[in-house]
């Protein structure tokens, strides 16, 4: 298996606010691992275990966003996440980024969640921040949980390897995930809440 090294987080000083959760089971990290394992030859930055998390609200770019809002929204959240957490979602299949958006520079490799639980939780994190009107559009009704689980080589990016597309289109996946923490991402870096 390929060493797993330190996935690219953004630049906490030049990036973003937002939050979800995180806090996996070393032995469910393994599962995902073992997933992309006959694939992993077409990535890079594989996600290290520390860093498996799910996002699931953008609040904003450091610019835009005050104190006071942002010391607010933190509370809300906290009491979203109270509610719900640990949470247990299923992994039903991987994707790529590549299949939706072939311009974006980063194309990663998603293992996609479909849980109710979890869109219920998010539907209130919605409503709980919307002070924070950003990436409205895919955090609506758009909005598909995943967890990131490495980036495509830039030069499999022009034209994606056959083997690779039918590994992701022909493998069932059918994995449980245990969330048990909270996070925001903030000026600071990634800050947990529970």
């Amino acid at each position: 298996m390929k060493q797993y090294r330190s996935y690219k987080i953004p630049d906490a000083k030049i990036g973003f606010y937002g939050t979800g959760l995180n806090k996996v089971k070393v032995a469910e990290v393994r599962k995902l691992e073992e997933l992309i394992e006959p694939i992993e030859k077409y990535f890079t930055n594989l996600l290290e275990l520390k860093q498996i998390h799910l996002s699931l609200r953008y609040l904003g770019y450091h610019d835009e966003i005050n104190d006071d809002n942002l010391k607010d929204a933190k509370q809300r959240v906290l009491d979203i996440y109270s509610k719900y957490l640990p949470i247990t979602v299923n992994v039903s299949s991987l994707s790529g980024s590549w299949k939706n958006h072939p311009e974006i520079e980063r194309q990663l490799l998603f293992a996609d969640i479909k849980d109710k639980k979890l869109i219920q939780l998010h539907k209130e994190l919605v409503k709980a921040t919307t002070i924070f009107p950003i990436f409205q559009d895919v955090e609506g009704a758009n909005f598909k949980p995943h967890i990131t689980l490495a980036e495509l080589e830039k030069k499999y990016h022009k034209k994606i390897p056959k083997e690779l597309e039918t590994y992701i289109k022909n493998t069932k996946v059918d994995i449980d995930i245990t969330l048990k923490g909270g996070y925001i991402w903030d000026k600071k870096g990634l800050r947990q809440l529970i």
